[in-house]
């Protein structure tokens, strides 16, 4: 079965939109947001974690999939991350971002639990 990241803190009320997460933002007819992964932790989550521009609450550095994300690296592709406001795609994602992620993710099971769908 699968499964997503949810924070621990979170609390779902009968008026939450998502069954999951406890969000009230989106409109879903099976009454869970859709599930995405980021692109740079791997990390399966709910989409409304990206209302923060659509970056990754857990690693904070990557960009979930099903935002409008207009960025572009420097080399040209779809920005797939962002760091100290420059977007990057994974090919050219610095060694300091990568390295912030993986501590992010590493601390990921503080704050956040994984849920069965």
């Amino acid at each position: 079965m699968a499964t997503r990241w949810v924070r621990k803190s979170r609390r779902v009320y009968d008026s939450s939109l998502c069954t999951l997460c406890g969000t009230r933002w989106g409109v879903y007819p099976n009454r869970r947001c859709p599930r995405v992964v980021c692109p740079v932790c791997g990390t399966a989550q709910c989409l409304s974690n990206g209302l923060g521009k659509g970056v990754c609450l857990i690693c904070q550095v990557g960009l979930l999939p099903g935002w409008s994300h207009p960025e572009r690296c420097r080399c040209g592709a779809q920005a797939q991350a962002v760091w100290l406001g420059h977007s990057y795609c994974l090919e050219h994602l610095t060694d300091k971002a990568k390295a912030t992620a993986v501590t992010n993710l590493a601390r990921r099971a503080e704050l956040w639990e994984e849920v069965e769908e």
